[in-house]
């Protein structure tokens, strides 16, 4: 792993964990707000448009565009000037379709620069996205199965100061009240990793902007929120992309190791979890792609030779998976 990634993980067997922070240019100097604005400012055509070009995360659980997922992004160049005008999302991706759009706003004491972007000369500042959700007032896909979720996906790309941009321990998520979610909570993150930085040249000197991602889950809701995110003061916000998919509440989770996919170590968990039943079982095996037929076979043998049974229903997953998957039995 890359010495200087950040990544803050967090499963149901253990505590969440902090890296060691990345020791950027200015760590040891703190760049002033003037010397930021005037680099800022003289960014060229080229590389403004660069602002664009992020190492971005496609989800992996769902596709854009599938039913009740929505995908939206905001770039600097296409924010409000004025400071208090929400900007609508400059892409989007939602399915069905809810007749309100998503804005992105700056708080005080941000405000929009001239050069594109968030900026606040003192004091960490505020960045917020409405995103409305198909549970929520203005969508269609209400009402949903009593259990049903919301996975949300935030990547946000700033520059630094001092290290830090996008305040890794402050990012959560409201309800439109702001009131924080269960699930919403920072301490609930399920990841927070740095995806790239970049190192960009000006007349000034060099900024560095940092790509980040965060992930949560909010269980038994599926309304509309609000992505509460801080920036570190003379730190440039550019880049906003959030991407949300209602999970059905239709029995338990199958990513019962909570590493945001589906594979064989969640079989594993289920098999030492303390009380691994065939409801937990089907889940994993609906979603891995074994069939029904197995299921009844394994859920009818008692310990201690479900462990055998274990393999042979890892045998059968592998014909539909590849096949470095297929270790540890």
């Amino acid at each position: 792993m890359d010495p200087i990634l950040l990544r803050r993980t967090r499963n149901r067997n253990s505590h969440l964990h902090t890296g060691p922070l990345r020791a950027g240019p200015f760590r040891a100097g703190r760049i002033t707000a003037a010397a930021f604005l005037a680099v800022a400012v003289s960014l060229t055509a080229n590389q403004a448009e660069a602002l664009r070009a992020t190492a971005f995360e496609e989800p992996t659980l769902w596709t854009v565009g599938d039913p009740d997922s929505t995908f939206q992004e905001w770039v600097a160049q296409e924010l409000a000037f004025n400071a208090l005008t929400p900007t609508p999302a400059l892409l989007s991706n939602v399915n069905p379709t809810i007749t309100a759009d998503a804005l992105l706003s700056v708080q005080s004491p941000g405000f929009r620069a001239g050069s594109g972007g968030y900026y606040a000369f003192a004091g960490p500042y505020g960045v917020n996205a409405e995103i409305y959700n198909h549970g929520g007032s203005e969508g269609s896909g209400a009402p949903y199965p009593a259990g049903s979720g919301t996975h949300v996906i935030v990547q946000t790309h700033a520059s630094l100061n001092g290290g830090d941009g996008v305040l890794t321990d402050q990012m959560q998520l409201t309800d439109l009240s702001g009131n924080i979610l269960a699930g919403g909570a920072n301490e609930d993150l399920l990841r927070v990793e740095q995806l790239a930085t970049n190192l960009w040249g000006s007349s000034f000197g060099v900024v560095t902007v940092e790509e980040l991602v965060f992930e949560f889950f909010l269980p038994d809701f599926t309304g509309d929120f609000i992505v509460d995110s801080t920036s570190n003061s003379s730190s440039s916000f550019q880049h906003m992309r959030v991407d949300t998919f209602i999970v059905a509440g239709s029995g338990p989770d199958p990513d019962l190791d909570a590493d945001l996919d589906v594979d064989v170590s969640d079989l594993i968990a289920w098999q030492n979890s303390a009380s691994p039943d065939a409801a937990g079982l089907s889940a994993w095996q609906n979603a891995f792609g074994v069939g029904a037929a197995t299921t009844a076979a394994i859920s009818a043998v008692p310990e201690p030779a479900t462990a055998g049974l274990i393999c042979t229903a890892l045998g059968l997953a592998l014909l539909r998976r590849p096949s470095n998957r297929g270790r540890g039995c």
